[in-house]
């Protein structure tokens, strides 16, 4: 199986792990299933570059991952500031109306949650 970050590759590797993955029927298991394998193709800053030339307003890492939910309505996605999975919920937005809403993606922030307290 090939291992390289091209296109091509990479298309391969995902349709191995669609087509491997087990059959879930909790919309939970499934996308977070989903993440998992998408998570093997998320690009970081810098890996395009020939000779670490990297520049800097050029966008060209993994800058979002999303899934949907088209059984229960609901889009979940992660950024490349910030791998906490967020969701929406497309079934309480009204998309007849003439509101244009927009949000950031994200905040900009890493969020880390300290557990140490726990142990």
């Amino acid at each position: 199986m090939p291992g390289d970050i091209t296109p091509p590759s990479r298309f391969v590797r995902a349709a191995f792990f669609v087509n491997t993955a087990p059959e879930l029927h909790n919309g939970k298991e499934a996308v977070s299933q989903a993440f998992h394998i998408l998570n093997n193709f998320d690009l970081p800053i810098g890996t395009e570059f020939n000779e670490k030339k990297y520049i800097p307003d050029l966008p060209s890492a993994t800058q979002w991952t999303s899934v949907i939910d088209q059984t229960n309505g609901k889009l979940y996605y992660k950024t490349m500031r910030d791998s906490t999975i967020k969701q929406v919920d497309l079934t309480k937005i009204d998309f007849n109306g003439n509101k244009e809403v927009t949000r950031p993606l994200d905040k900009g922030n890493f969020h880390v949650e300290d557990v140490t307290p726990t142990l």
